[in-house]
C-alpha cells in the first residue's frame, strides 16, 4: 500500500466514528425533547382541567385565560336547581367523605370557571337562616375582604350555613353589625343566588355548607348607608374551605337523646331580652316567737306579695319557723321585633324616610340627565348640584320603601347600553305605594327622580340611588 493509500484508509476511520457518536446523541436529544413536550402537554391539560389548584389559578390568571368571578343576575343565572335546607341535607347527609371531596372541586372548580361548562348544575340555597356568629374576613381567608355569617337553618336544625358577603373593607363595620347574632337571613328564590359552594361534615349527622351570593348584591344597613357587595377579585385558594374559624362552638349543634337527634341551643352569656330573673331567698330556720316581716314599698307593678311564716313542726322542743320571701318579678320588657335581612335584593327595613314632595313640574330648579349620562356623571364623582333623572324603567324587586329598577329593554337597545348594567335604586317617602315587581315606570320632565349618588362597581355595574320627590 503505497503512502498516499494508508493516509486515506486513516482519514476514513477517523471519519466513521463520529457518525455514530452523534447519531446516538441525536437519538438521545429527541427522546429527552419528546418527553418535554409530553410533560408539558400533560402539565398544560392538568392546569386548565384543575383551576382550583392554587398554582393553577394563578398561572391561568396570569396567563388571562381565566376571569375574576362574575356577577350574574337572577334572570341570568347559570343553570342549577333551588333547595330548601331539608333537601340539600339530604341530598349530601348520605355521602361518603371520599363523595364529598369530590363534589367539593367540582364546585369549587365550577365557581372559578365562573360556570361556562354546559352540564354543570348548581344547587341553591333557600330558606330562612340564624345568625349564629360572624367574623371578618383577611389575607387568610379565601376571600380576603368582606364578611362571614354562620347561621342554622330554621327549618332543619341539622343544616348550618356560612354566607360569603365579599365586599371592600369600608363596609366592615356596616356588616358587622347587620350580621349581629339572633338576626335572620332569608334566602328567597325570586331575588337570592345563593350557591353552594362547599359541604363539610360535622358532629353526627349535622353538615356546615358554604354559600356565596353570585349576583352580590345590596344590603340596607341601620345607619342608612347601602352595603354595596362585589366579586372577589383573586380568592386565595391556598386558604381551607370552611371560611368560619371563630365559631368553634356552634359545631356541636347535636347531641344523641333517645336515638334521635335534638338540637342544642348556644346561649350568650349573660341574660337576654327574653329572660326574666326570679330571686328567691333561702329558707332559714328561726327559733322563738315569728319575727314580722317588715313591708316593702313597692317598686313596680305588680304589687309584691310577702308570705307570712309559717309555723312548722319538728322533734326539738322549741318551734322552728321557716321564713320565705318571694321578691317581686319585674315588670315584662315588651319583646323587640327580630331583625330579619330579606332578600339580597332589596334587604331594607320598614320604611321611615321623610323628604319634601312638590307637585309635578314644581320641583327645585336642576339639571335633567337620561340614562345615557349616568356613566359619564359616574366618572366625574356624582351629581354636584340638584340633578334629575327620566326615562323608562322595568321594576325588578321590591321591598319596604325601596325598589330596584332596570332601564327598559327597548330604551338600552335604542342608546346602545346595556340594561343589565345599570341599576336603578329608587327611595319612596313613608307612606306611599311601591310598585310591584314588574311594572313599568314612565318618568319625564314633569314627574323625574331626584339623584342622590351615581357609583360604579368594580364589574362596571352602576349603582344610581334616586328619590320620588313629585306628589302622587
Amino acid at each position: 500500500m503505497t503512502i498516499e493509500g494508508e493516509l486515506l484508509a486513516r482519514r476514513s476511520e477517523r471519519t466513521k466514528a463520529p457518525s455514530k457518536d452523534n447519531l446516538f446523541i441525536w437519538t438521545v436529544f429527541l427522546l429527552l425533547l419528546t418527553g418535554v413536550v409530553m410533560a408539558a402537554g400533560m402539565g398544560s391539560y392538568y392546569i386548565f382541567q384543575n383551576p382550583e389548584h392554587p398554582r393553577s389559578y394563578a398561572i391561568l390568571r396570569k396567563l388571562k385565560k381565566l376571569d375574576a368571578p362574575k356577577r350574574f343576575e337572577p334572570n341570568a343565572a347559570p343553570r342549577g336547581r333551588f333547595f330548601t335546607a331539608a333537601q340539600l341535607h339530604e341530598l349530601y347527609a348520605e355521602k361518603t367523605d371520599a363523595e364529598l371531596a369530590l363534589i367539593n372541586r367540582q364546585l369549587l372548580h365550577a365557581y372559578l370557571d365562573n360556570y361556562t361548562q354546559k352540564d354543570n348544575s348548581i344547587p341553591y340555597l333557600t330558606g330562612q337562616f340564624t345568625v349564629v356568629g360572624s367574623e371578618s374576613l383577611n389575607e387568610k381567608k379565601i376571600f380576603t375582604s368582606g364578611y362571614v355569617a354562620r347561621a342554622r337553618s330554621t327549618e332543619e336544625p341539622r343544616l348550618q350555613i356560612e354566607q360569603i358577603y365579599p365586599a371592600s373593607p369600608e363596609y366592615r363595620d356596616d356588616l358587622a353589625k347587620l350580621l349581629a347574632p339572633g338576626v335572620d337571613i332569608k334566602l328567597e328564590r325570586t331575588y337570592d343566588l345563593s350557591a353552594v359552594l362547599h359541604v363539610a361534615r360535622l358532629e353526627g349527622e349535622a353538615l356546615l355548607v358554604t354559600i356565596i351570593p353570585l349576583n352580590y348584591d345590596s344590603y340596607g344597613s341601620s345607619s342608612g348607608r347601602e352595603v354595596h357587595l362585589s366579586p372577589p377579585e383573586m380568592p386565595n385558594l391556598s386558604a381551607p374551605l370552611p371560611v368560619s374559624d371563630l365559631l368553634e362552638p356552634a359545631r356541636a349543634i347535636l347531641v344523641e337523646k333517645d336515638n334521635k337527634s335534638a338540637p342544642v341551643v348556644v346561649a350568650r352569656s349573660g341574660p337576654t331580652p327574653d329572660q326574666t330573673e326570679i330571686r328567691v331567698a333561702r329558707a332559714l330556720p328561726v327559733k322563738g316567737p315569728a319575727v314580722p316581716i317588715p313591708k316593702v314599698a313597692p317598686v313596680a307593678s305588680p304589687t309584691p306579695q310577702v308570705l307570712a311564716a309559717l309555723p312548722v313542726e319538728t322533734p326539738s322542743p322549741s318551734p322552728t319557723l321557716i321564713v320565705a320571701a318571694v321578691t317581686p318579678l319585674p315588670p315584662t320588657p315588651t319583646p323587640t321585633p327580630k331583625k330579619v335581612i330579606a332578600s339580597s335584593a332589596v334587604p331594607t327595613p320598614k320604611a321611615t324616610a321623610r323628604w319634601q314632595t312638590y307637585r309635578p313640574g314644581l320641583m327645585p330648579r336642576g339639571k335633567l340627565v337620561g340614562v345615557p349620562e349616568l356613566r359619564p356623571l359616574s366618572e366625574a364623582g356624582g351629581p354636584k348640584s340638584t340633578t334629575y333623572l327620566e326615562g323608562n324603567f322595568v321594576v325588578r324587586a321590591s321591598d319596604g320603601n325601596r325598589a330596584i329598577m332596570r332601564p327598559s329593554n327597548r330604551l338600552a337597545n335604542a342608546i346602545g347600553v346595556g340594561g343589565g348594567q345599570t341599576r336603578i335604586i329608587v327611595e319612596y317617602p313613608e307612606g306611599r305605594s311601591v310598585p310591584a315587581p314588574g311594572t313599568l315606570v314612565n318618568r319625564g320632565r314633569d314627574r323625574p327622580f331626584q339623584i342622590t349618588s351615581v357609583r360604579k362597581d368594580a364589574n362596571g355595574l352602576l349603582n344610581v340611588t334616586v328619590r320620588e320627590i313629585t306628589d302622587p
